[in-house]
């Protein structure tokens, strides 16, 4: 998400893997040779894009517990963000403004992300909201994440999860722009859906 390059990708730990047509769920919407995702924008809206300090919880499991603040362009809501509970009395952030009433959780897809998946359903649509990730761990778990379903709760995906539960997630990004870039008289917030990027989730 916060690369340009056309060759994104390097492992960053020994569990770390490309996200390949062997590595995706059911070999569906490997994007392991598209360029990275700021490579979609225009250079001056790059430049616009304010670095922020994000907080993420860490799971209790293998890295823990607490957690870490990291410093990104484009990332992923976490709980608190959105209007959650708090994962395991992190607080990641405060909540957003726009999320004042829950069905502000309930996003669709874009027909774009729609039309160039590869996994087809006929609940995939631009006119049916979809499940979407977080970036929030679960505690008490090293392979499980936090994501939004279509019901506007909270749900758990991970790695064994089974194949009625482990559907295609979308990503719904967010990023400050600054001001100087922008007739605004403060940082403002940007979030949307991967729009030419393919619904896809990870084994």
């Amino acid at each position: 998400m916060n690369s340009q390059d056309a060759a994104w990708y390097s492992a960053r730990h020994s569990y770390d893997a490309p996200p390949n047509n062997a590595n995706v769920w059911s070999n569906y919407n490997e994007y392991d040779t598209e360029a990275g995702f700021l490579s979609n924008f225009e250079a001056d809206f790059r430049n616009a894009i304010l670095d922020a300090v994000i907080r993420v919880a860490k799971n209790t499991v293998t890295d823990g517990g607490g957690y870490e603040d990291i410093t990104r362009k484009v990332f992923l809501l976490s709980n608190t963000e959105v209007g959650l509970s708090n994962e395991n009395s992190v607080a990641e952030g405060t909540l957003w403004s726009y999320f004042s009433s829950a069905a502000r959780r309930q996003c669709y897809p874009t027909a774009e992300a729609v039309s160039n998946s590869e996994y087809t359903s006929s609940s995939l649509n631009a006119s049916s909201y979809w499940w979407w990730w977080l970036r929030t761990p679960y505690a008490s778990s090293a392979n499980y994440a936090r994501s939004v379903n279509k019901e506007i709760r909270i749900q758990l995906v991970g790695s064994n999860h089974s194949m009625n539960s482990k559907m295609l997630y979308a990503f719904r990004l967010a990023n400050f722009i600054s001001m100087n870039h922008l007739l605004f008289s403060k940082p403002v917030l940007c979030f949307f859906w991967l729009s030419d990027y393919r619904i896809s989730a990870f084994l």
